[in-house]
């Protein structure tokens, strides 16, 4: 089961109609399902990342040699690192500003609606990013503390 699908589970689920006893979605319920639908997405690029730094890291290593195997090698690394998604350059001071008072701009907005049961998926989305967003922050942040 893909990501896409999981999401679409979990936003379906959000809609609902009541038919047994309602649930009461809090943020907090809403992000930790949506945490749960996109747990493989994180899981993969968090993968992903691993494989690219081990993968550069030989990379360097046989740089240089001469040998027409290792220069083979060398050839399938490059493409299996071309293959992997480049990693995301890291956005300015400014730009996480702005990030951040638009998503607590939305979040706000999102959260009142969801209080009047005014339910739109564009609140789960933001939601959902800011989730992408606080587990981006937690993975840069224990690499630097390594």
């Amino acid at each position: 089961m893909n990501h896409e699908s999981r999401v679409a589970k979990a936003l379906r689920t959000l809609d609902a109609p009541a038919r047994r006893a309602p649930i009461v979605w809090t943020g907090a319920r809403i992000q930790e399902e949506l945490a749960k639908a996109l747990l493989p997405l994180v899981r993969k690029q968090r993968r992903e990342a691993e494989e690219r730094t081990y993968l550069e890291r030989e990379a360097r290593f046989l740089r240089g040699t001469d040998s027409p195997f290792l220069q083979a090698r060398l050839a399938r690394i490059e493409a299996r690192i071309a293959e992997i998604a480049p990693p995301e350059p890291e956005p300015t001071r400014r730009q996480r500003r702005e990030y951040r008072k638009r998503l607590a701009e939305e979040l706000a907005d999102l959260r009142r609606r969801a209080d009047r049961f005014d339910h739109d998926p564009a609140w789960a989305e933001v939601l959902a990013r800011e989730t992408i967003a606080e587990r981006r922050a937690q993975l840069a942040e224990s690499r630097r503390a390594s």
